[in-house]
């Protein structure tokens, strides 16, 4: 149970929340080696195919999966302290 209680949809906190999540996620970004920010942003945020994003870069489709999922890790680790967890009630 770590990680901040997620708010309402609307609201100070959850604009706050927000804020907070859109930081992280730019500095955890800035923090990834280049050749995983480019995978991670071609295959994940523009929906590039594994094949189209190894043609791009001209790297194999297995670098491209590797790269993805050490990128993917790595965010995952950076992020995880804002994991939203549900108020008990």
């Amino acid at each position: 149970d770590s990680g901040p209680v997620l708010p309402e949809d609307s609201g100070p906190a959850a604009d706050v929340y927000r804020r907070e999540l859109s930081d992280a996620l730019e500095k955890a970004m800035r923090d990834l080696p280049d050749d995983y920010r480019v995978v991670w942003l071609m295959r994940d945020v523009e929906g590039l195919s594994t094949l189209e994003t190894a043609e791009a870069l001209q790297i194999s489709v297995s670098n491209v999966k590797m790269r993805l999922h050490r990128a993917r890790l790595q965010l995952r680790k950076q992020l995880a302290h804002l994991r939203p967890r549900e108020a008990s009630t």
